[in-house]
């Protein structure tokens, strides 16, 4: 599975993933590998203002 965020630093894409098993903290862990320094200052959110957050310990495919 292919996942793109946007953050407060930019979009990032996210490649590999198991689009079964996958969770929002894995997106996380994939932009902290590739980017160690960046400091991602709101948690991600399905709105641009983040009122909406994602649930970290949920399922991607369970919260389109």
């Amino acid at each position: 599975m292919l996942i793109r965020v946007r953050t407060n630093v930019g979009v990032w894409r996210i490649d590999n993933l198991d689009d079964i098993a996958a969770k929002t903290k894995d997106v996380i862990e994939g932009i902290k590998k590739t980017r160690p320094n960046v400091v991602i200052e709101k948690p991600l959110s399905f709105d641009a203002r983040c009122e909406n957050p994602v649930d970290e310990d949920q399922c991607l495919h369970s919260q389109s």
